[in-house]
């Protein structure tokens, strides 16, 4: 029933009625689809707008012109039309803008450095040396400890040698042997009596008892008398009676020479004891050298006085790169040095207000070093002390900078203590601080030369040693050297830094 009144109901609507519906309800799909339609191309204009709007210079007066140049072509773009796309390929695009952007123009500090940017880094550094008051004392007081370990340990006589004593000399008249051996240095040669050579030689070889043999022959003192009685009519029985024998360990060469040197200077002393006690000048019996008063230095100057300019230079050096090697590892790791760059510091401000930390460090470094050298282990100066202040606040300048170029290098602390701790020795050994380099192979040498503390230790040998000033090539020269070395490091340090930001 309810279809037949559902047909009846149709069946009495007007003609004119109904083609009204249908003619309204075509309009409405009309205007829906015109609708999606600008939807679309709207939705894919604003994708060709974005390259233009993203290479857009950022908001501002001086930026204005070039803003409405760009909503003047996205504003010609939508004039004409746009690029067509489908509703599918709006929803599938992956590829990326092409973006470009514009190099910051160049400003001041770019160039200059800004004081007060550098001062801010002075007070962020000085913060943590006060913050941290037992690393400070300890880098103040550390090259204290090792210079005078240096002078410590390094330069002075051996003491309490013992060598064995075999003494087969038995002529009771006139003993000259007893007489030799009490010449001998007691505080040097600590003297063993060993019955026989055999048993003597037996100690050194199966548990080095001994550091040495001497040996005096039997009836020793008749000999030495027939010696020098019969002059040039001697037999070779009188020379070998009247020769002492030393057999040495020579597995330390410093303490075999120490050795030597002792007994001829012993053996000296006896000659001049025995021909006074007969009336003879003794004179006659001493080698016809005779060295002088030496122009500079000192006769029996101990090997301390060499090394010790060519120390005093590598210690402070060498803790100024320690100071500075882990600098910008330890800002990089923790992420304080690209705050640093966000605020707009510059690197070569960044290097300097480190130089100029570290350099109060230095300067207290110093100042303790010379202390103990001059006052308390009494190291001759025969010069300027300000020349001497002035090249190793120099030394300290240059280990600073060879220290940042490590730092800025590095990524690590382990990478950054490796590269610090493989330049120690090489520059240690090379620039005649150990040994003078005159010792050394002709290419070698010429290296050796070219290194920041050859030149400067040999200038500070001739301050301290004969008392020469700026006049001369081998004083100015060092200082000539180690500030170009100086000024290439800490520029080579601002260049990686930059590059690397």
């Amino acid at each position: 029933m309810a279809d037949i009144e559902g047909d009846d109901d149709e069946d009495d609507i007007p003609t004119s009625v109904r083609a009204a519906s249908i003619s309204e309800v075509n309009e409405r799909t009309r205007l829906i689809s015109e609708s999606s339609s600008h939807v679309t191309q709207y939705t894919n204009q604003v994708y060709d707008d974005v390259p233009a709007i993203a290479s857009a210079p950022p908001n501002g007066d001086a930026n204005q012109h070039a803003n409405d140049d760009v909503y003047e072509e996205i504003s010609q773009r939508r004039a004409n039309g746009g690029v067509a796309r489908s509703m599918s390929t709006m929803t599938t695009k992956t590829e990326t803008p092409d973006y470009h952007y514009e190099m910051p123009p160049l400003k001041y500090t770019d160039i200059f450095p800004s004081l007060l940017n550098m001062w801010a880094l002075l007070i962020k550094d000085l913060l943590k040396l006060v913050r941290n008051p037992g690393l400070t004392l300890f880098q103040f007081l550390l090259p204290v400890v090792e210079v005078s370990l240096f002078f410590l340990a390094i330069g002075g006589p051996p003491r309490n040698l013992a060598v064995a004593v075999v003494n087969n000399d038995a002529y009771a008249a006139f003993n000259l042997s007893d007489i030799y051996l009490n010449q001998i240095d007691d505080s040097m040669i600590s003297q063993k009596p060993v019955d026989t050579y055999e048993e003597a030689f037996a100690d050194i070889r199966q548990s080095g008892k001994y550091w040495g043999i001497i040996e005096i022959p039997a009836n020793y003192s008749h000999y030495l008398i027939q010696r020098v009685v019969q002059g040039n009519a001697v037999d070779n029985v009188t020379l070998f009676g009247s020769t002492v024998r030393v057999t040495m360990d020579a597995t330390n060469q410093q303490i075999a020479v120490s050795i030597q040197t002792a007994l001829l200077a012993a053996y000296e002393s006896f000659v001049d004891v025995v021909l006074t006690s007969i009336g003879v000048n003794p004179a006659v019996a001493q080698i016809p050298i005779a060295f002088q008063e030496p122009i500079y230095g000192e006769v029996d100057a101990p090997f301390t006085n060499f090394m010790a300019a060519g120390v005093i230079l590598t210690v402070i050096f060498f803790h100024a790169v320690a100071l500075t090697s882990m600098t910008f590892v330890v800002e990089r790791k923790e992420g304080l040095l690209d705050r640093i760059w966000v605020a707009g510091v510059g690197p070569g401000e960044v290097s300097i207000a480190h130089v100029m930390t570290q350099f109060i460090i230095i300067s207290v470094q110093i100042a303790l070093v010379l202390v103990f050298t001059f006052a308390v282990f009494d190291i001759p100066n025969e010069g300027s002390l300000f020349l001497v202040i002035l090249m190793m606040m120099l030394q300290g300048l240059c280990g600073m900078a060879l220290g940042l170029l490590i730092s800025a290098f590095c990524d690590s602390e382990s990478t950054a203590i490796q590269l610090a701790l493989g330049s120690f020795y090489p520059l240690l050994l090379l620039s005649g601080v150990v040994w003078p380099i005159e010792a050394m192979p002709e290419p070698v040498y010429y290296i050796a030369l070219a290194l920041p503390q050859t030149l400067a230790a040999e200038g500070i040998r001739a301050i301290l040693g004969r008392g020469w000033d700026m006049s001369y090539f081998e004083v100015w020269i060092g200082y000539l050297t180690t500030t170009a070395w100086w000024l290439v490091l800490l520029t080579l340090a601002t260049i990686v830094l930059r590059v690397r930001r």
